[in-house]
C-alpha cells in the first residue's frame, strides 16, 4: 500500500517510521507462529509527524507469550517499556506492547515509540466478517478493518492482500448502519446554557461529541472506515461528500462562544442531514431535523 488518498508523497516522519518498521518486522517474522506483520496508522497512511508513533500489528496463529513478545523486541534492538497483559474487548483478545526503537546516541529510551498490537488470525477473520458481511458499525472493529485496508504489509503479504481485498468492499448495509448510529445529533441548545453557566468543560464536551457524530456520518456516506480523529486534516481529505469548508467551520466553533458555536455546528449538521437525505432516502431525515431543532423554552 502507498500513501493515503489526498496526499501525494509521505511526510519525512512517515518515511522514517516505515524504515524502522521494515527493520523490526524481521524480528517477528522469524517466529513460525507469526502469520503476518503490518504497519498501520499515520506512518502507513503517509501523514505522520514528529508526535506520531509506529503502529505495528503482529498477527499470530496462536496466542503469543510474554517471552515471544519480549524476544522479538530485543532482537529488533528495541528498548522495552511495558508488556501489557491480554485484554478482551469488542474485537477479541488483544496483547499490546510499548517500546522504543532507535536511540539518540547511546542513550536508551530516546527512540521512536512503537505501539505494538498483537491479534490472532481468527480474530482478524471474525472482525472482517462482522464489519464487511454483517455490517457491524462498531467503531473499534472499524479501526481494525480500516487499519488492515490501509496498512503496509511487512510479512505475510498474500494473507494481508486477501484481507485487504475483503476490506475494500464497503457494503451498502454498513453505510446505512453507520449513519443511523450517529445521525441523531441533539441537545445543542445546551451549548448556550453552558456558556451562561461558565462551564467550558461540559460545553466543549457536547460540542466535540456533536462534531464526532457529524464526522462519523460523513465517513459512512463516503464509505470510509473510522480510524480515529487524531488528524482532522487527514480525515476531511477523504470526504468528498461533505458540507463546504468543513474543516474550517469545525475549527471556527472553538473556543465555545454564546450563539456563534451553536450556529456553526447546527448549520453543519443541517447540511449533513441534507446529504443523508440525498444519499440514503431510506433514513427518516425529517425526524432527525425535528430532534436537532428542538429548543427548550427558558423560564425564570
Amino acid at each position: 500500500m502507498g500513501t493515503e488518498p489526498g496526499l501525494t508523497t509521505p511526510t519525512p516522519a512517515s518515511t522514517t517510521r516505515r524504515d524502522f518498521a521494515e527493520q523490526v518486522a524481521d524480528a517477528y517474522a522469524g517466529n513460525p507462529a507469526v502469520a503476518a506483520v503490518l504497519l498501520g496508522g499515520s506512518a502507513a497512511r503517509g501523514h505522520a509527524d514528529r508526535y506520531s508513533d509506529i503502529e505495528l500489528f503482529v498477527i499470530w496463529r496462536e496466542p503469543p507469550t510474554e517471552a515471544d513478545r519480549a524476544m522479538a523486541i530485543a532482537a529488533a534492538g528495541g528498548d522495552l517499556v511495558t508488556l501489557y497483559p491480554v485484554e478482551d474487548n469488542d474485537v477479541g483478545p488483544l496483547w499490546q506492547d510499548a517500546w522504543k526503537i532507535g536511540r539518540l546516541g547511546d542513550e536508551p529510551f530516546t527512540g521512536v515509540e512503537v505501539d505494538g498490537s498483537h491479534l490472532l488470525v481468527g480474530t482478524v477473520e471474525r472482525v472482517l466478517g462482522d464489519v464487511v458481511d454483517l455490517c457491524d458499525p462498531d467503531p473499534t472493529k472499524q479501526v481494525a478493518v480500516g487499519g488492515i485496508l490501509h496498512s503496509i504489509p511487512l510479512h505475510g503479504a498474500q494473507l494481508i492482500a486477501n484481507w485487504q481485498e475483503r476490506a475494500a468492499r464497503y457494503p451498502d448495509g454498513l453505510r446505512v448502519a453507520v449513519v443511523k448510529a450517529h445521525a441523531q445529533i441533539e441537545f445543542l441548545w445546551r451549548l448556550d446554557a453552558y456558556v451562561a453557566r461558565d462551564n467550558p468543560v461540559a460545553g466543549h464536551q457536547l460540542l466535540s461529541a456533536a462534531h464526532e457524530d457529524l464526522l462519523y456520518v460523513l465517513l459512512g456516506l463516503n464509505r470510509v472506515y473510522y480510524s480515529g480523529f487524531k488528524s482532522l486534516t487527514a480525515v476531511v481529505s477523504d470526504l468528498p461528500i461533505a458540507p463546504h469548508d468543513l474543516l474550517e467551520r469545525i475549527r471556527a466553533s472553538y473556543p465555545l462562544r454564546a450563539g456563534t458555536s451553536r450556529a456553526i455546528v447546527t448549520a453543519l449538521v443541517e447540511e449533513t442531514h441534507d446529504l443523508v437525505e440525498e444519499q440514503l432516502p431510506e433514513i427518516d431525515v425529517d425526524r432527525l431535523r425535528e430532534i436537532l431543532r428542538y429548543d427548550r423554552p427558558l423560564w425564570e
